[in-house]
């Protein structure tokens, strides 16, 4: 990097950058559409989730649109003298219409049992090896429950497919939001869907460290881009070895001084 040897000089790098500050954000201007459509969003935080703690969603929607809010996961069991076994604790039934689905793979039959004041059990035989077991409506509380029956013969594990699902209605501007505990899934990827929108989420056992990505501009990885680092930037930039559109997230980071770094 050149050091500004005189106040000319630095005069002259500043209107260097802020008329090219003005470009970029002509150019950003341009290319955005305009449009007054509808779109539908989904946002999850955090980004790494631990077991135990809730998951929070937010996004948007048609105004007073219900939504289907899916949480599924999978489990592979193992067979124990021709039979299975899996049990969840401290399973929270939200409030409101909601759907619970429990899917064996490579079973002959299927039990779902719930504890509410007493075990109430649900059951199903299996057709080509698979059964399904699903309740509409529980009323909402905190449940214990157990996931049993006889594997196909010869088997040494089955497939569990556990779905989830309750309705949340967006607001009049169509903004919804809603929060998700995790005790009763394992760690591992799960699926989470809103509506048409579906994210894969991983659930992990321990906090999750990560470094820092850092701009190949920031010299001094501070997570800020500083003048003299936008000042490289604008000279690649007029040299044809810097695209406008990471032009202007250099500009965009330069002008909020904020750090950019994610964590």
């Amino acid at each position: 990097m050149n050091t500004i040897k005189s106040k000319g000089k630095s005069h002259r790098s500043g209107a260097r950058v802020f008329t090219t500050i003005l470009y970029a954000l002509l150019m950003i201007a341009v290319a955005i559409p305009l449009s007054s459509a509808a779109v539908t969003e989904l946002s999850v935080y955090p980004d790494y989730p631990v077991v135990g703690e809730d998951i929070k969603i937010n996004g948007t929607a048609q105004p007073d649109e219900v939504l289907d809010i899916t949480v599924s996961f999978n489990q592979t069991v193992n067979v124990s003298d021709g039979t299975y076994k899996y049990r969840i604790d401290d399973v929270e039934i939200p409030d409101g219409s909601n759907t619970f689905q429990v899917r064996g793979e490579k079973v002959k039959d299927l039990n779902v049992r719930v504890k509410i004041l007493f075990w109430i059990t649900k059951s199903a035989d299996a057709d080509s090896g698979v059964a399904t077991v699903s309740q509409s409506n529980v009323p909402s509380g905190t449940y214990d429950i157990i996931i049993d029956g006889h594997a196909e013969d010869g088997e040494s594990t089955v497939n569990l497919t556990i779905n989830a699902s309750s309705s949340i209605k967006a607001d009049t501007e169509g903004y919804f939001e809603d929060n998700y505990t995790t005790n009763s899934i394992p760690p591992g990827i799960f699926e989470l869907s809103a509506g048409k929108i579906n994210e894969t989420i991983t659930l992990y056992e321990e906090p999750v460290v990560i470094q820092p990505e850092y701009d190949v501009y920031d010299a001094n990885q501070n997570c800020i881009i500083e003048m003299g680092e936008l000042s490289a930037g604008i000279d690649d930039f007029f040299t044809g070895h810097l695209s406008i559109n990471k032009l202007s997230q250099l500009i965009g980071y330069f002008l909020s001084g904020d750090t950019y770094c994610q964590n």
